[in-house]
């Protein structure tokens, strides 16, 4: 008879497993399956044989026999942020609970890697991809087509313009721009800030949603209002507030509020304030867009547009287990709404 690994080793072998209990491997896999037709006693000693040898079904070649995959993928550009991390969390732990296995992938933003991990993914016969695009995805279209081809449901995450003919989910990012500029306006602000650390999309993005939507609501409400947009891609959003703020001020020193579209870069105005001796919200009031940790821990705290993110991962793997379970699924678009956290960054002018 073969040896049986160490309690401390991990097998995926069903073979072995049926070996060690001296029955067929069907029987083994009726156990696992939790199927009838098995005596109590071959029972026990199958899942005795199964705990000693602390055995791990092979879920990928499962999926390849049965065709049905308990196995999905979340691929984003860079998984390093807070909302990307936030985001993939509220992903797995949500399919968790249906007993799906989430892999996180990194395009890094390059279409070539985002391409060759899709092929690999096809060729795994995952069940599902939740794909949030980047500017430079480029197309779109054509993968949305070989995951279609291939059995593969795909859900798009902020992905813009909105195409009704795929599962979407996406904050509303014109209405989170709107109560940002109006929480400011409503409390007399005229000379306005804006901090976008994201250079222009090809097609309209979320931030240019977001600005579009500032520069509207201030002309409709307060056409005398001036807002200042100060637009340019940079990783360092920190330096890019700290430092955009303060050429701003030397440049318009009548502004009294700014907008930093990421916590960060609002984080970088709070730092050139106090640089400059400004007081917040005394002088200058600073509203953020994402309320991350950065908002709620730096001082003053940063009155601050709340995306609940943990809700969009929520929604996008509801809606993936939904494609995934019935073919016939039809497409949809969930649109999660903002809302706006007041606290110690902002005051009447």
């Amino acid at each position: 008879m073969p040896a049986r690994p160490s309690r401390g080793s991990r097998v995926s072998d069903i073979k072995q497993v049926a070996n060690a209990a001296g029955v067929s491997v069907a029987t083994v896999s009726r156990v696992l399956n939790n199927r009838d037709h098995v005596k109590d006693s071959t029972r026990l000693k199958v899942q005795e044989a199964i705990e000693t040898m602390n055995f791990r079904p092979n879920t990928i070649a499962r999926s390849l026999r049965q065709r049905e995959s308990r196995i999905v993928a979340v691929l984003q550009a860079d998984n390093r942020t807070h909302f990307s991390a936030n985001f993939a969390d509220a992903v797995e732990d949500r399919l968790f609970e249906s007993g799906i296995l989430t892999i996180i992938g990194n395009t890094a933003d390059e279409q070539k890697k985002l391409n060759t991990q899709i092929d690999t993914l096809i060729e795994m016969r995952v069940g599902g991809i939740i794909i949030r695009p980047s500017r430079q995805t480029q197309n779109l279209a054509a993968i949305l087509r070989r995951t279609r081809q291939s059995g593969v449901a795909t859900v798009l995450v902020e992905s813009y313009p909105l195409d009704p003919t795929q599962f979407n989910v996406c904050f509303d990012n014109v209405q989170g721009a709107n109560i940002a500029i109006s929480r400011l306006l409503d409390l007399g602000h005229r000379n306005i800030g804006i901090l976008v650390p994201f250079s222009a999309w090809q097609r309209p993005g979320p931030h240019d949603l977001r600005h579009l939507e500032f520069k509207r609501v201030a002309s409709n409400r307060a056409p005398s209002a001036r807002i200042h947009v100060i637009r340019r891609d940079t990783t360092d959003h920190l330096r890019f507030g700290k430092e955009e703020t303060c050429k701003l001020l030397h440049r318009e020193p009548a502004v009294s509020a700014l907008i930093g579209t990421t916590d960060l870069t609002a984080a970088g105005a709070l730092r050139a304030a106090k640089q400059l001796d400004i007081d917040v919200p005394g002088q200058l009031s600073i509203v953020s867009y994402g309320n991350s940790y950065v908002a709620r821990y730096v001082q003053p705290t940063l009155t601050a547009v709340s995306q609940p993110i943990e809700a969009l991962g929520r929604a996008a793997a509801d809606i993936l287990y939904g494609a995934m379970k019935d073919s016939s699924f039809p497409p949809r678009t969930l649109t999660i709404a903002n809302e706006i956290k007041i606290r110690d960054s902002t005051a009447p002018i």
